[in-house]
């Protein structure tokens, strides 16, 4: 689902969150460019993807 240039994707959530809650995964699109924060700090505790260690996660498109 397209929100302006913020993609949030429909039944994808963080697998850590405070309180258990449910926190969708979701995305700033620039250009080609996806940008995803993986994980929060110690006032938004969260993380999206917990195998990964980095802070964000870029999915760029390429042509072949």
């Amino acid at each position: 689902m397209k929100k302006g240039q913020q993609i949030v994707f429909s039944g994808l959530y963080a697998s850590e969150s405070p309180r258990n809650s449910k926190i969708e995964v979701s995305a700033l699109q620039q250009g080609d460019t996806l940008t995803i924060q993986n994980y929060g700090n110690s006032m938004n505790s969260f993380t999206l993807f917990s195998e990964c260690e980095s802070k964000y996660l870029s999915l760029v498109k390429t042509r072949t």
